[in-house]
């Protein structure tokens, strides 16, 4: 009696579990639960299955015109500008054995530096008005840009639908900076020691002087820096070298100018020492000005060693008509050109060309990723097409096999007991 009891138990358990399992893989699909009773239960789950194989064969369909399309793109992508961008996270450059802990860590400030201009743009105010934000998305989106805007002028296929060569929103593809914006860009070229400076199609060492520079008695000063300059560009478009005389003429002057600026600015704080003066705000002025003579200085170094008029004049660049934010990084990157601090008034066209540099180095990072996605895609999509050959089971099958296990387990056990 108690041998009975026990099968029937086990045997109700047993059913319990076989109606559990088609319970689960029904919910999963989202269909309504069959009566689990006698040969209806097989011919259930046969049923479902095949119409499980026709709904993975019109899923095949659609995921597969999803990623040709995104593939198409992935490749043009890859082909002119993806293999410019983040060479390491894609596998592009040999990796070494052992990585040098100072490089790891320059890896870490730059992706935490990212992160922070990106989300936390408020703490980065200051980076942004002197520049190294900018310099920061310049650096990380140069050769990408430069790339593509070469590709572009250049390379273009006229196989390549329009719809793949928009790698980028719209916003990033089409926005053009103004003018108005773009002459407040302050530049420096060089990679170490002293650097040229000047603004975008103008001539090197910018002559726009604060306006404490442009007061009576700093005018001898500003007036023959100015004539200086223009004849250093006349000797070098005769074909000549800087002459010894004008070079040091000028740079003699840019320091007589540093000098007599630094000995105000240090007279105004004695005065505010002494609460003689009225503020701060002429010391400030004072420093300013300070800052800009300093990079003059630097630059006057640079523009003296010209030999030809293309060492220190740069190619001039469109800017009437507006320009992208790509084709300004592209050309910053091709003539090795840095941003310099903001001046006074420039602040808001240094903060509009940063939220274009971050928009373009997102968009990077999102064509970066579709390289991911086409991967887990075509996973997806080898899935489908199993499933619907019949190839693969199903969640269906999984659940008629482990229900058929468990009918086995039971008969085994029956027979045990019986004998």
């Amino acid at each position: 009696m108690k041998k009975c009891d026990f099968r029937c138990g086990r045997s109700r358990r047993l059913l319990l579990t076989k109606k559990l399992l088609l319970s689960l893989s029904l919910l999963a699909m989202g269909l309504p639960m069959p009566d689990a009773a006698g040969d209806d239960f097989e011919l259930k789950v046969a049923e479902l299955e095949q119409q499980r194989r026709a709904a993975a064969a019109r899923e095949l369909v659609e995921l597969r015109a999803r990623r040709e399309t995104l593939e198409a793109r992935v490749v043009y992508a890859k082909k002119v500008v993806l293999n410019s961008f983040h060479l390491s996270e894609q596998g592009l450059i040999p990796q070494p054995s052992k990585t040098v802990k100072a490089f790891e860590k320059m890896k870490h400030v730059r992706e935490t530096t990212a992160h922070g201009l990106l989300e936390h743009r408020d703490a980065f105010r200051g980076d942004i008005a002197n520049g190294k934000a900018l310099n920061f998305f310049l650096k990380e989106c140069g050769p990408a840009a430069f790339e593509h805007s070469f590709y572009r002028k250049n390379l273009q296929e006229k196989s390549v639908s329009q719809e793949e060569q928009q790698l980028f929103r719209e916003i990033t593809e089409s926005y053009k900076l103004s003018k108005q914006t773009t002459r407040h860009i302050i530049w420096t070229q060089g990679l170490v020691g002293p650097k040229l400076s000047g603004r975008l199609n103008q001539l090197p060492l910018d002559t726009r002087w604060p306006v404490i520079l442009r007061s009576k008695a700093f005018q001898p000063q500003t007036k023959k820096i100015e004539q200086l300059r223009d004849q250093v560009v006349e000797e070098l478009k005769l074909g000549q070298p800087v002459s010894p005389k004008t070079a040091d003429q000028l740079l003699d002057t840019v320091h007589d100018l540093m000098e007599e600026v630094q000995t105000k600015k240090s007279d105004e704080m004695r005065r505010i020492r002494d609460k003689s003066a009225r503020s701060h705000d002429d010391w400030l002025r004072y420093n300013e000005a300070e800052k800009h003579v300093k990079q003059m200085v630097a630059g006057a170094y640079r523009f003296v060693e010209g030999y030809e008029l293309e060492d220190v004049i740069l190619e001039p660049i469109n800017l009437d008509d507006g320009i992208t934010i790509e084709a300004l990084i592209a050309y910053m990157q091709e003539h090795n050109l840095s941003f310099a601090k903001a001046d006074a008034n420039g602040h808001a066209a240094y903060n509009l060309i940063f939220d274009m540099m971050a928009r373009y180095y997102v968009d990077l990072c999102s064509l970066e990723a579709s390289v991911d996605q086409l991967n887990l895609m075509k996973a997806e999509e080898k899935e489908l097409q199993q499933i619907a050959l019949g190839e693969r089971m199903s969640a269906f099958q999984m659940g008629q096999l482990l229900t058929s296990q468990l009918k086995s387990v039971r008969g085994t056990f029956r027979g045990s007991f019986d004998r």
